[in-house]
């Protein structure tokens, strides 16, 4: 894939006209060996050309068993510039006789440019028009050859110069990006997997108040660290358990009902390892699961996703409060430490495993109405 596809169209049309006539000067400095590129049309007065460059030509005495090069000799080519967004065929040929006509020297080369798209009928006119006044060498660059010239490596600095756009330092950027990722990704797969660490407590990087969580005020509602089940990997990212609630599964392997009262996928301790005064909770709503039929009792589980991406670093050994890993993770205002949607499911747990993809609507009432609500502060 070439790289004008990942980019806007460049904005020509911002460039003051001397800027542009800049601009294809010293596009054009490697296209020839020049003795001298003149800015003619910086001065005035330019015979209706923009740059005049004179190349030199040095020819080899092959008579000589050294190839000593004899006098060099020049050859006279003529830039315009034309900072036009379209120039029809009838324009572009009065140009060129126009530029052409004008010159007491025989000339060698003719480099035509405007920032527009050249018809095929342009470009035929204008080959025509030049074998006329029986140039040798010409070149006609559109806007497509100028994105061109510009995206090669070697321009890269008048890319960035005229448009403040360094393809070689995004390229050093997604390369450092990925690298970053990678290494990232291996470490954490080797420690969170080869170790079979299931609990893991992400936290905000930025946050410094760890591990007092009195000092933040919201923080039941917004925590900026929490311990979550790790669950696994996914193509871009670790998965871990967001929320699970005893369900119920209807006879008909359709409508369902949980206890969205409790999240059974938090781990139940707090940052000084105390049992949860929930607990009496979860016990209530154990005791109703328990008492449905066996193949009726299910589980809703709610996976959610900490992208590669999004992974600061990780703390293998943990501390003396949390005693497992620590996940840094850059949080997002919507979605906390997760990012790019859940994964939900509801399966049974009695007989063969039936797996459904719930729907909203599918919803009945099973479970005693304190049971089914989520709590404020349940996030």
């Amino acid at each position: 894939m070439g790289t004008s596809r990942t980019l806007n169209p460049l904005h020509f049309e911002d460039l003051e006209p001397h800027r542009f006539e800049d601009l294809v000067r010293q596009l054009i400095y490697d296209y020839r060996d020049w003795l001298n590129l003149e800015a003619t049309g910086r001065s005035g007065g330019d015979d209706g050309f923009d740059v005049r460059g004179r190349e030199c030509v040095t020819q080899i005495n092959i008579d000589d068993d050294e190839d000593t090069p004899v006098n060099p000799n020049e050859r006279v080519w003529l830039v315009q510039c034309k900072r036009e967004k379209s120039i029809t065929p009838t324009k572009l040929e009065k140009y060129v006789r126009e530029v052409l006509s004008n010159q007491q020297d025989k000339i060698y080369g003719i480099i035509f440019t405007a920032p527009c798209n050249f018809s095929k009928r342009a470009r035929d006119q204008f080959i025509s028009t030049i074998r006329e006044h029986k140039v040798q060498e010409f070149q006609l660059w559109g806007r497509a050859e100028l994105e061109d010239q510009l995206f090669q490596p070697k321009n890269d600095h008048l890319l960035f110069a005229y448009f403040g756009i360094s393809l070689q330092v995004r390229k050093r950027s997604i390369k450092s990006r990925i690298r970053t990722k990678l290494s990232i990704k291996k470490k954490v797969l080797n420690i969170l997997d080869e170790h079979d660490y299931r609990g893991v407590l992400l936290r905000d990087p930025y946050e410094d108040r760890y591990p007092y969580d009195e000092d933040i005020p919201d923080f039941y509602e917004n925590p900026v660290w929490e311990r979550f089940e790790y669950k696994g990997t996914y193509f871009d990212g670790l998965v871990f358990a967001y929320r699970k609630y005893f369900a119920y599964l209807d006879d008909d392997k359709k409508h369902f009902d949980y206890a969205g009262a409790f999240n059974d996928a938090k781990l139940r301790v707090d940052s000084y390892g105390l049992v949860s005064q929930q607990d009496h909770l979860r016990q209530d709503i154990y005791e109703y699961w328990n008492s449905l039929p066996e193949e009726n009792r299910a589980w809703l589980e709610v996976d959610c996703l900490v992208p590669y991406d999004s992974v600061i670093a990780i703390d293998e050994d943990g501390d003396d409060i949390f005693e497992c890993p620590h996940l840094y993770v850059e949080r997002n205002p919507t979605d906390g430490f997760f990012d790019r949607g859940q994964f939900v499911r509801l399966y049974n747990t009695g007989g063969d495993r039936i797996e459904v993809d719930p729907e909203l609507e599918d919803r009945i009432i099973q479970f005693p109405e304190e049971m089914r609500e989520r709590r404020k502060n349940e996030s």
